[in-house]
């Protein structure tokens, strides 16, 4: 090919990883004016409306030391690039793990363990999604190579936007049920 390349463009960019021990981790501290009890009967609250069955995806519920961990999958629509004019909308599925620790007037929320498989494939880690995306050359005169480059750019920018997007649900949620006084 000769001139500027088509297939340059900015979307080779990730973001800053949040990473703990080797893995991408995602946490926040969440404070209310709510007691233990209270904080730990939400976060099944939540569980319940945010999963179809908290049953199914709670793997351990310890009210004592307020400890909930669930195992779930987001099922979450993405638009997937084909041609400069052109995408596809997708999903991808993300398996993870969401920890609550609970305390009196907090919260800590950590999302990690993540897994991310599209229509087709089977699950792969997050790091291994980052580590694919590093090891592909960044300028490619080939369409195909730049296709899958950029179609892994889109993936990893849209999970971490959608794991910070859902911790900030969580908060927002928390939120509206401690000052809903019926």
């Amino acid at each position: 090919m000769h001139g500027k390349n088509p297939y340059e463009v900015v979307c080779y960019l990730l973001p800053e990883f949040p990473i703990n021990q080797g893995e991408v981790e995602y946490q926040e501290i969440f404070e209310f004016e709510a007691n233990k009890e209270n904080l730990h009967g939400v976060a099944l609250k939540y569980i319940g409306e945010a999963y179809k069955s908290a049953k199914n995806v709670i793997d351990v519920n310890d009210p004592i030391s307020g400890l909930i961990i669930v195992k779930g999958v987001f099922i979450r629509p993405y638009q997937k690039y084909w041609t400069k004019s052109n995408t596809t909308q997708t999903q991808a599925e993300i398996h993870h793990q969401l920890t609550f620790e609970i305390k009196d007037n907090r919260v800590r929320v950590t999302l990690n363990g993540m897994r991310i498989s599209y229509p087709g494939t089977s699950a792969s880690s997050l790091n291994e999604f980052i580590a694919e995306f590093e090891k592909r050359s960044i300028e490619t005169d080939n369409e195909k190579e730049f296709k899958e480059k950029a179609n892994l750019s889109i993936a990893i920018n849209y999970v971490d936007s959608s794991m910070k997007a859902f911790l900030e649900g969580i908060n927002s949620f928390f939120l509206k049920e401690l000052e809903d006084d019926w």
